[in-house]
């Protein structure tokens, strides 16, 4: 069911983006977003709404090349956004496991962190 809902969800990103190929996750980012069962039901809610956005967030992320040009300081922002969201929701998920945060929930939520910074610097190299 779940790999049902993140293939909706690529589909739709795709469809949103205006790219003729199709939106693929990386290896890594598969590994990435792997199921974590060992967390409290609630946590997994919160962890599968974070994959989402994040799955929406790197649809963006993958558009936001200053040098492509078009809309990507539009992508920038959106992709931002929706990592800081996610890590949001990664967050919340962690506080909801207890004293045994499973490690692919902080994974996730490092990443997050990282592709926000990632971004940052990206806007602020281009806007010189």
């Amino acid at each position: 069911m779940r790999t049902l809902a993140a293939a909706s969800l690529l589909i739709l990103a795709a469809s949103c983006g205006g790219s003729p190929e199709p939106f693929k996750l990386t290896p890594e980012e598969e590994h990435l977003l792997r199921p974590v069962p060992e967390a409290p039901e609630k946590a997994r809610r919160m962890v599968a709404h974070g994959d989402e956005l994040f799955i929406q967030a790197t649809a963006a992320y993958r558009r936001s090349n200053p040098e492509a040009g078009g809309s990507w300081a539009t992508q920038n922002s959106m992709a931002v956004d929706l990592y800081t969201r996610a890590r949001e929701s990664y967050v919340a998920a962690q506080a909801e496991s207890g004293l045994k945060v499973p490690p692919a929930i902080l994974e996730r939520s490092r990443e997050c962190l990282t592709r926000v910074l990632e971004l940052q610097k990206q806007r602020r190299a281009a806007m010189r």
